[in-house]
């Protein structure tokens, strides 16, 4: 059974190694046929590069060398001989150092007489027989005896005019008579010359009394008016009257100086953090006129009106120069926190710098009115931070409670109570006036509710708390609308205040309650 089935198999074995054999040779022959291309490739590259080469070799053929080599060599020989007869001719050595030069006293002139004024001792007679005839010139001086202290005061030459004129002292200088050399001289060693001792590159220690000045002129002279001055400045003193320079400025009544304080210092709130109020129309109506127009007019009519006129721009000029509060606390981490805020100087109003009505309105309209103009409503804290900094601290002055609180009577009263205790400073950051509406997170916990805080007395405690009590559309004379600008401070570097309200590392300085989520929302939501 073993042998029959060896038998079988035998052909089937023969005939698979014939079927291999079959696919092998064409594989074999294809494989030699793509070698053989590639070299024959390779080849035509040779060939094509070696046609190359010989095309350029036609083109440029090297050149002979041995042509410039014999001219070079040549003029190097001429260069020689040149050289060699110049110093035959002259008498010089090649090489050679001179001797020592020669001294010779320059007398310099008088800076204002003409340069043909220079006279030079020791020249030769032929040299001085050349020259002009000048006036005569002193003897030469013994350089022996030339000491090195500082010369006495200088001789005084009359001059044309009969008038005493100071001499410069002679200066020692050296002068080479003759040909000069090819080869440049020694520099010459230090001299002693007669010159005053100079003064020392480091300054010496001032003297700090009156009594080591004196002690620095000459005992033998007795000090006559000395007046002793110092680099430092001094301070002035702190009841010193400013002094109008000119004219018109002595019409003005003279100001006692008042001195910085720290909220004076750091970064100016410059007039493009209020760019986004318009400027005041030409022919707009004054604050009395919009008084009298506003009578008779309650909340959500008043309101349009005076939202209408102060996105117009009719508001005093003033209210656009910005005044930075600089606020302090601790933050988390147990160190100093700063951030400086850009206020309005005083509430909002509407009118002329001379004539302006400082108007109450409710939280709509004045959301909308510090939203359209790029700012945000104060904080608790901010309010007291800009009474506490406030130039013009103003003491409340309530009037009688009552119906008659929301008026434009008592607006206009009140207004005309606040101007007599400004007397006509307006500019200045002033605080105690009114109460103002402020930022705060009960706004989303109460909507359709106004908060307002402050109206502090003169020892800083203010009548109002924080309080969500009134309407969202209440406002009586006491109210006022004091904008913050959405740009802050902090070391210096602008920063959105926005920012600063949301983060928890800041906002304990800003805000009493902590952080305020997304204040331009907020803003918004007050009169959408």
């Amino acid at each position: 059974m073993a042998d029959s089935r060896r038998r079988w198999r035998l052909p089937s074995d023969r005939a698979h190694g014939l079927s291999c054999l079959g696919i092998t040779l064409p594989i074999w022959e294809w494989a030699m046929t793509q070698e053989r291309q590639k070299a024959a490739v390779t080849d035509d590259r040779d060939r094509q590069a070696d046609e190359i080469a010989q095309s350029f070799a036609r083109f440029s053929p090297q050149e002979d060398r041995r042509s410039w080599l014999g001219a070079a060599a040549l003029t190097a020989v001429i260069g020689v001989s040149v050289a060699g007869a110049a110093f035959v001719l002259t008498g010089e050595t090649p090489f050679s150092r001179p001797g020592e030069p020669e001294m010779r006293v320059v007398a310099v002139p008088h800076r204002d007489g003409p340069p043909s004024d220079l006279v030079i001792w020791g020249m030769p007679e032929a040299a001085l027989a050349s020259r002009p005839p000048t006036r005569s010139a002193p003897p030469a001086p013994n350089l022996a005896s030339v000491a090195p202290a500082a010369p006495a005061s200088p001789p005084v030459r009359p001059t044309s005019d009969a008038e005493p004129v100071a001499e410069t002292p002679p200066v020692i200088v050296p002068v080479v008579i003759g040909a000069p050399a090819l080869v440049p001289p020694p520099r010459p060693e230090l001299r002693k010359m007669a010159i005053a001792e100079p003064a020392p590159r480091r300054p010496r220690p001032r003297p700090t009394d009156a009594a080591a000045l004196v002690a620095v002129a000459e005992p033998s002279t007795p000090p006559q008016n000395i007046v002793f001055t110092s680099l430092r400045p001094r301070l002035r003193p702190a009841d010193m009257v400013a002094r109008a320079t000119s004219a018109m400025g002595s019409l003005v009544p003279a100001r006692l100086a008042t001195p910085r304080t720290s909220f004076d210092t750091g970064p100016v709130c410059s007039a493009r953090l209020a760019a986004g109020i318009p400027n005041r129309p030409r022919g707009a109506a004054p604050g009395g006129a919009l008084a009298r127009k506003m009578d008779g007019l309650q909340g959500a009519e008043r309101d349009r009106l005076i939202e209408r006129e102060l996105l117009a721009g009719n508001l005093p000029g003033f209210l656009r120069m910005l005044t930075p509060v600089t606020i302090r606390g601790r933050l988390p981490s147990g160190r100093v926190g700063e951030v400086t805020i850009c206020v309005t100087p005083d509430y909002l109003a509407l009118g002329s710098d001379s004539d302006y009505l400082r108007v109450p309105m409710g939280l709509p309209a004045a959301a909308r009115v510090a939203d359209r103009f790029g700012f945000l409503l104060p904080t608790t804290r901010m309010v007291d931070a800009i009474f506490a900094q406030a130039r013009l601290r103003l003491a409340p002055q309530p009037m009688t409670p009552g119906a008659a609180m929301t008026s434009t009577r008592y607006f206009w009263q009140h207004n005309r109570t606040v101007d007599g205790q400004t007397r006509g400073r307006a500019g200045q950051l002033t605080a105690g006036q009114k109460k103002d509406l402020v930022l705060t997170n009960r706004l989303r916990r109460n909507p359709g509710r106004v908060a307002i805080y402050g109206w502090h007395k003169p020892d800083g405690q203010p009548i109002q708390p924080l309080s969500t009590v009134h309407g969202a559309r209440y406002a009586d004379y006491s109210h006022g609308v004091r904008l913050v600008s959405q740009t802050a401070y902090v070391g210096g570097r602008a920063v959105a205040l926005a920012d600063l309200l949301a983060d928890p590392t800041y906002a304990g300085i800003l805000s009493g309650e902590g952080p305020i989520e997304a204040p331009a929302r907020l803003m918004a939501s007050l009169y959408r």
